[in-house]
C-alpha cells in the first residue's frame, strides 16, 4: 500500500518521500484563471479567497499558482521516481469555461503532468476524447457507493476510484470484488467532512457551513409529539454524539499536538490484502509541512506493523498511544471506516 497525500508547493515532495510518502497530489490555479473568473476575490479570515476554483480547495494558500513551481514539482516527482495527481476536482464545469479548460490541459499535458483527479462527468469525456494520455482518478466527489456504480466509471475508462470517507469495510470490499481491474485508494487520515463530498456542493470559501449548529426538528415517534424518558434519552446521547464526532476538541485547538483528524488505520489488515488497493490517502493540503511529516510517519509505522503481522487491537492501540487518548478508539470519535 503506498501513501499518497497532498502538497501545496516545490520542496514538499522530496521532503515527505523521504519519510515515506509515495504519491502525491496537489491543486493549481493560474493567473489566467483567477484572473477571469475570480476579479473581485478578497481576503477573508486571513487567506486570500476565490469564488471559482478549479478543484476543492479555494483558498490560495492551498494551491500551486504559477507554472515554473508546478513544473518543478513535476521534476521533484520525476527524479524520486514518485506518482504527482493534479486535482481538477469542481463539482462540475460550465460549457462557457471549456475554452480556458482546453488551455488549462494544454498547459498541464506539455508541463508534464499525466494523472488527473476529476469529478465533472463532462470534463471526464472531455479528457477521454481529447487528452487519452491524461490517466483519470475518480475524485471522492464523485459518490461511489455500490459495485454497479464503480462498473459505471470503470466504462468511462476510470483508472481509480477514490472512496468516499463514511463508506464500510465490507462496502468497500463489495465493490472491489465485483470490479477487481481497477485501482482504488481510501482516505485514512483526513479532515473528517461531516458530509460525503458527492452529496455536497458547499463552497468553501464561505466559511464551514456545514459545522454550523442549525435549528431543526426531530422527526416525530408514532405517537406524535410525545416523547418517554428513555427516548429522550436516546436523542440527547445521539446529538452529543454527533457533536463530539465533529468537534472532540474546541475549533482550532490541537490535542497533544494532533489535530482533529479522522483515522482508519485499524481497517489495514483487512484491506492491505487486496492487491487492487493501491493508496491509503492523506488529506492534508493547507498544513503545514511539519504536521504532514507527522502524518506520514505515522501511516508508514501503522504499514509496517500490519505487514510485522499486526492485527486490527494492534493498530488501535498504537493509535490510543499516537494521539495519547486512551479512550480514542471506544468512543470513535476520530473514525472514518466502519469495521462491519
Amino acid at each position: 500500500m503506498n501513501i499518497l497525500i497532498g502538497v501545496d508547493k516545490e520542496g514538499e515532495i522530496p521532503i515527505l518521500s523521504k519519510y515515506g510518502a509515495d504519491e502525491f497530489f496537489c491543486g493549481y490555479l493560474p493567473e489566467s484563471w483567477i484572473a477571469k473568473y475570480n476579479k473581485n476575490f478578497t481576503d477573508y479570515g486571513g487567506y486570500q479567497e476565490i469564488f471559482i476554483s478549479l478543484n476543492r480547495r479555494e483558498k490560495l494558500t492551498t494551491n500551486v499558482k504559477d507554472k515554473s513551481s508546478l513544473e518543478k514539482m513535476v521534476q521533484e516527482a520525476k527524479e524520486r521516481k514518485v506518482k504527482l495527481y493534479l486535482a481538477i476536482n469542481a463539482v462540475y464545469f460550465p460549457g462557457q469555461s471549456y475554452p480556458e479548460m482546453f488551455d488549462y490541459l494544454d498547459e498541464i499535458s506539455q508541463i508534464g503532468i499525466r494523472d488527473v483527479i476529476v469529478a465533472d462527468l463532462g470534463l471526464i469525456s472531455l479528457i477521454t476524447d481529447k487528452y487519452p494520455h491524461l490517466n483519470i482518478i475518480l475524485s471522492t466527489c464523485q459518490q461511489v457507493n455500490n459495485s454497479w456504480t464503480g462498473k459505471f466509471y470503470g466504462e468511462l475508462n476510470i483508472k481509480r476510484i477514490t472512496f468516499p470517507r463514511h463508506m464500510t469495510v465490507n462496502e468497500i470490499t463489495a465493490i472491489i470484488n465485483a470490479n477487481p481491474d481497477m485501482e482504488y485508494e481510501y482516505f485514512i487520515l483526513e479532515g473528517k467532512c461531516v458530509y460525503d463530498d458527492g452529496n455536497c456542493k458547499v463552497c468553501h470559501n464561505i466559511g464551514g457551513i456545514c459545522t454550523e449548529k442549525f435549528s431543526y426538528e426531530y422527526y416525530h415517534n408514532q405517537r406524535g409529539t410525545e416523547l418517554n424518558y428513555s427516548e429522550y434519552q436516546e436523542l440527547c446521547r445521539n446529538e452529543d454524539i454527533f457533536n463530539k464526532w465533529t468537534f472532540p476538541s474546541p475549533k482550532g485547538y490541537t490535542i497533544n499536538g494532533w489535530r482533529n483528524m479522522g483515522c482508519a488505520i485499524c481497517t489495514i489488515p483487512s484491506l492491505k490484502q487486496i492487491p487492487s488497493i493501491k493508496a491509503l490517502k492523506i488529506a492534508t493540503r493547507g498544513l503545514s509541512t511539519k504536521d504532514k511529516v507527522g502524518m506520514v510517519k505515522f501511516i508508514k509505522k501503522a504499514i509496517r506493523l500490519a505487514e510485522e503481522g499486526a492485527e486490527r487491537a494492534d493498530l488501535m492501540k498504537f493509535g490510543k498511544e499516537t494521539f495519547q487518548w486512551p479512550e480514542l478508539c471506544d468512543n470513535k470519535f476520530r473514525c472514518l471506516l466502519a469495521m462491519r
